[in-house]
């Protein structure tokens, strides 16, 4: 799982109070989820929905301007890769999708 991981995640930490000492738990934030899910890129199967739903429900969250946004998100948690074709297709699928952002129309 490690070698999914980037370097540069993002995360918020979970108020503590009610765990064990030494326990620790973090939220990643959702822009390093996106760049997760593209770097996974798992397509649906059967009984698996793959990771298209997530990206579903990622992207209107984050309303990126566009597939360059998408793929400078990408870039900063996986520095010098560039998303796979399948995942940037999906993405770009969804982002078509979406209603344009107020600063767009």
């Amino acid at each position: 799982m490690k070698q999914f991981l980037s370097p540069f995640d993002q995360r918020h930490p979970f108020p503590a109070d009610e765990f064990e000492p030494g326990l620790q738990i973090s939220i990643p934030t959702a822009n390093y989820l996106l760049a997760f899910k593209l770097k996974a890129a798992r397509p649906a199967l059967i009984g698996y929905s793959g990771d298209e739903p997530d990206l579903r429900f990622l992207l209107p969250k984050i309303k990126p301007l566009n597939i360059e946004t998408v793929d400078d998100i990408y870039e900063r948690f996986f520095s010098g890769e560039t998303p796979h074709e399948f995942s940037r297709k999906m993405a770009e699928g969804i982002l078509g999708e979406l209603e344009p952002r107020e600063d767009q129309k």
